[in-house]
């Protein structure tokens, strides 16, 4: 053999195992980087951060290219390898060239490649962006027909690849990422039940947020002028709502300042219909909407205070935008406010004393349980609905890794359970 062509054989060959390293290393680099940082570094001004956001949107094409061309340079530099090490070292060529590819190809152009590109994803995601979308295009022929091929061979085997039902959703995404941190120390139990109660803000209804009527604070329009006026001081809620003849005819929202405005204005008691006028006109939302709608309602219709009612306009109770607050952030008590209780008491190790009126995602917060709140709102309405039946004192229930057990009832409600977490749980 010339040594012209050796040289230049040796020459083509160091350049396919560059063009193999490539290859790897742009799978790994576009696989692993984060998109999020992509774009943020696009939105100032990175063209090439531009470029890895069109690649990842052509992850499919990508993937395919860099197969077939990693698959290409592998397979050419192993041929001319071959040839050269049959030339050099007649019939014991082949296994020379066998030992040193196998070594080269796993090591150089397969391992050592791939982990650079996984601790320098953003960097090599930079740098293979420009000739990966060449690269692309000149291979859009080959891949088109390739993906059309493999989808059609799928099907065979009843696997359709259109369908898009495997991909997580960018709220289970941040979900997972949300959890991964905590679990790994880097974010603290109360920055992650904030997050979580952010993306949950879509799913959660208005129902499950609100203050039932039963807790409900109200005022009587047909009380007398001082008995309105003792009755509002004696709340600690700076908005109430108005009934007349039933307290579930709610007739208007007073601010508890433009009544004070009012009363030092005339320096005596004000008039029934002086009081009536303050009334605004409430806003009422069936009990279906999402906290994420009512939020926004609150914004744009600049209020604070909603009546919640059921399918048949009855009114099941109130909602204000301090509720939905606290349903992201927890409690939020001022210097006015009675300090509030969830409704739970530790007893011992696992072992709790709950109100039946205290509502399953609070008790999953602060315990950190896990407990379904798709069928019921409350305890109380999650072990009537598990036991079929409205269960009796002393009653006891095993379900979801819990046991249950009835301790006080008032009529058919149930006021107080005692819950214990069981070692061994099961799915039910």
């Amino acid at each position: 053999m010339a040594e012209a062509n050796i040289i230049f054989e040796l020459v083509l060959v160091c350049f396919l195992f560059c063009c193999s390293m490539f290859f790897s290393s742009s799978e790994t680099g576009l696989t692993v980087v984060s998109r999020a940082r992509m774009y943020q570094m696009h939105l100032e001004g990175n063209r090439r951060a531009r470029k890895v956001m069109r690649l990842h949107e052509k992850r499919d094409a990508v993937i395919t290219t860099i197969l077939i061309g990693n698959n290409i340079v592998n397979i050419g530099a192993t041929a001319i390898s071959t040839s050269l090490a049959i030339a050099f070292f007649g019939d014991h060529g082949v296994a020379f060239a066998t030992a040193a590819l196998t070594v080269i190809v796993i090591i150089f152009c397969e391992i050592l490649p791939k982990t650079i590109a996984f601790y320098y994803a953003e960097q090599v995601s930079l740098f293979v962006s420009t000739p990966m979308m060449w690269l692309v295009k000149v291979f859009l022929p080959i891949t088109k027909s390739v993906q059309w091929f493999i989808a059609r061979f799928m099907r065979l085997f009843g696997i359709d690849f259109s369908l898009s039902s495997s991909i997580v959703s960018a709220s289970e995404l941040i979900r997972g990422t949300i959890e991964m941190h905590h679990k790994e120390g880097d974010m603290i139990k109360q920055e992650r039940d904030m997050l979580g109660s952010i993306l949950d803000l879509s799913s959660v209804e208005v129902c499950d947020v609100m203050t039932h009527r039963k807790k409900m604070e109200s005022v009587n329009i047909a009380l007398s002028p001082p008995e309105i006026i003792k009755a509002v001081l004696a709340s600690n809620h700076s908005r109430l709502p108005f009934w007349r003849n039933e307290p579930e005819n709610i007739i208007g929202v007073l601010h508890v300042r433009d009544l004070m405005r009012l009363v030092m204005a005339k320096n005596k008691h004000p008039s029934q219909e002086e009081i009536e006028a303050l009334l605004s006109a409430p806003l009422f939302v069936p009990e279906t909407t999402s906290i994420s709608q009512q939020l926004y309602d609150f914004r744009t219709k600049k209020r604070h205070f909603a009546v919640v009612v059921n399918e048949y306009g009855v009114c099941q109770g109130i909602i204000t935008l301090e509720d939905i607050l606290e349903e992201i952030v927890g409690d939020i008590n001022d210097e006015h406010d009675v300090a509030a209780s969830v409704g739970v008491k530790r007893i011992g190790e696992q072992f709790y004393k709950i109100d039946g009126t205290t509502t399953i995602r609070d008790v999953n917060r602060l315990l950190d349980w896990n407990l379904p709140d798709e069928k019921a709102t409350t305890i109380a309405g999650l072990v009537i609905h598990e036991s079929r039946s409205i269960p009796e004192v002393g009653a006891s229930f095993q379900f979801y890794g819990y046991q249950f057990t009835v301790d006080e009832k008032r009529s058919n409600q149930i006021v107080r359970l005692s819950v214990q977490r069981l070692h061994q749980q099961d799915d039910k």
